[in-house]
């Protein structure tokens, strides 16, 4: 079978305020072929999504300021379109009470990753 490259293309933005956990997921999407954008909160975030459209948001559920929760109500409003994925090293955290149930009634392009700090 010859080895077949997938292109691919789109922006992801990943927010987390702990700089080593930026670096890493910024590594990975771009290794996978993805342009990336990092932001250290919540805030420069969306000064980002203001000015790029970003196609997938890796979003950290604890950041001091406005933290991931924060984070992906706002994307959902004005950037619908954005998918968003939640990565937590939480142990325990359940999305229905967390997030609440309104949010994942009307949130088809969201996602939660559980990231184990091994």
């Amino acid at each position: 079978m010859a080895n077949m490259e997938q292109q691919v293309s789109g922006l992801v933005l990943v927010v987390d305020d702990d700089e080593g956990v930026r670096r890493v997921l910024s590594r990975w999407a771009a290794d996978m072929g993805y342009t990336v954008q990092a932001a250290a909160d919540a805030d420069s975030a969306l000064d980002i999504m203001r000015e790029h459209p970003v196609d997938v948001a890796l979003v950290d559920v604890r950041m001091p300021g406005h933290d991931g929760i924060w984070l992906i109500d706002q994307v959902g409003r004005l950037f619908p379109e954005t998918a968003v994925v939640l990565a937590t090293g939480l142990l325990e955290m359940d999305p229905m009470v967390t997030l609440g149930p309104a949010l994942w009634a009307t949130s088809s392009n969201r996602s939660i990753a559980r990231i184990s700090p091994r």
